[in-house]
């Protein structure tokens, strides 16, 4: 074979240089493209097992719940018993939830688990093993909040359980005190907690059911079941801290229902930071509109937030519904939530026309309009005096219509002292006085 030149040597390792080189390269491009992919991973849901409480035929469970990235599906949260011949189960809200299994079998081992799916089956998020005994003792069985029937106050079931075979006890009694808490206090750890005063009821069977009002206002409620052994000696069995259900207390209120336009003023929830306020405009059962909602940064309290939605370019004498939405996270769960908060079904006003004229000289004004109102939408004729950054009027005053078909009036207004001032006028609805038009706002300093 015949013996390559040194020319043909030098250009067959340039050769095998470049290609290498292109190889390395087209693999480095590789590896960049697979590094840019990012996946988000959902928080995992916590749950702790606060407390369990075993005798003899129950055990009683106390366990808390956040899920802040909403992994859960929705009605897959359960707490469990079980063993290999006996299975109890039932359904578990987020947050705080105290609960029992009762009608078990004495001296049993059983396994009590939280699970919930989060999209692959049921997995477990807390587990604890227990073996029911015979005990002198007894336990807060469980604390449900039922359904409010009048304002002010939150009423709490609860169910109590004592056992006494061996006649440990005389007597047992509930006893319950509600902590408040100020909102608008700053905590502070020189503070001294406030000292709890108990409320006690007489327990004269097992189980037992009691319900109790607690005031809304409150932050927490604690629970305390106890046994005496004398008249004035006793021993506390069980005790409970239950917070109070969270609330979102938020409120809408109609400011103008006119005849082409709808505006309600929105006082937003002064407990949460970062809610997200929206109105739904429905006719029937079409939504026409949504907007968000605008709330004010500043402001010292509630009163002083609020903030005021319209709707315009509506039809006349037409019914409409408007719904209040905040959307928010649960500060008890970690859950995003969406809550109505105030609802109103309105009827634009009417069509009607009028003429208007006023006479100005340095002290005062006088105003006189002629309406033509077949609706009969207006009964008062008003004015309204403000003050340079004044949020309410100062002085008011108005003058009704005769009669339904001479709704002519005159208004004789008084200038103020005001250095800076403007004058509303305008007709009123004297039934609903958010049913309202402006006719004329003059200006004057």
């Amino acid at each position: 074979m015949p013996r390559k030149s040194r020319f043909q040597e030098q250009s067959e390792n340039k050769l095998r240089v470049e290609t290498i080189s292109k190889l390395f390269s087209a693999a480095t491009m590789t590896v960049a493209t697979v590094v840019v992919v990012s996946v988000f991973v959902p928080q995992s849901p916590r749950a702790t097992l606060e407390d369990v409480i075993v005798f003899e035929d129950r055990v009683s469970y106390r366990v808390n719940i956040v899920d802040p990235d909403q992994a859960i599906q929705n009605d897959s949260l359960l707490v469990r018993l079980s063993n290999q011949l006996e299975l109890y189960e039932t359904t578990l809200q987020f947050g705080y939830s105290l609960g029992a299994f009762d009608n078990l079998n004495t001296g049993t081992s059983y396994f009590l688990e939280v699970v919930a799916d989060k999209g692959f089956g049921l997995e477990r998020l807390a587990s604890k093993r227990i073996k029911t005994l015979a005990r002198d003792g007894g336990l807060i069985a469980s604390v449900d909040v039922l359904e409010a029937t009048e304002q002010g106050a939150i009423p709490f079931e609860v169910t109590t359980v004592y056992y006494n075979r061996q006649e440990t006890y005389t007597a047992f009694s509930l006893e319950y005190a509600s902590v408040y808490q100020d909102i608008y206090e700053e905590s502070s750890s020189s503070m001294e907690p406030q000292p709890l005063v108990y409320t006690p009821i007489e327990l004269i069977a097992s189980p037992s059911t009691t319900i109790i009002d607690i005031p809304s206002y409150h932050a927490e409620v604690h629970f305390r079941l106890l046994g005496y052994t004398s008249l004035t000696e006793y021993v506390i069995l069980d005790e409970a801290v239950t917070p109070m259900p969270f609330r979102f207390e938020a409120y809408a209120y109609l400011k103008q229902v006119s005849t082409r336009s709808v505006s309600a003023y929105v006082y937003p929830s002064y407990m949460l930071d970062g809610a997200v306020y929206t109105a739904e405009l429905y006719r029937g059962s079409r939504k026409m509109d949504t907007k968000e909602v605008t709330i004010p940064s500043t402001g010292q309290n509630e009163y002083e937030q609020q903030a005021v939605v319209s709707f315009t370019s509506l039809l006349p004498s037409t019914d409409y519904t408007i719904r209040f939405y905040g959307d928010y996270v649960n500060p008890q769960t970690l859950r995003q939530e969406i809550t109505m908060f105030s609802e109103y079904e309105v009827t634009t006003l009417g069509t009607y026309s009028y003429q208007y004229d006023y006479i100005e000289d340095d002290t005062s004004i006088q105003a006189t309009i002629t309406l033509i109102d077949p609706n009969h939408n207006f009964q008062s004729f008003f004015y309204e005096i403000y003050e340079e950054g004044a949020a309410y009027p100062y002085p008011t005053g108005q003058n009704g219509f005769l009669s339904p078909e001479n709704k002519t009036s005159t208004l004789n207004i008084v200038k103020p002292d005001y250095p800076a001032y403007r004058i509303v006028i305008g007709v009123r609805n004297n039934t609903d006085y958010y049913k309202y038009d402006v006719i004329d706002t003059p200006f004057f300093s």
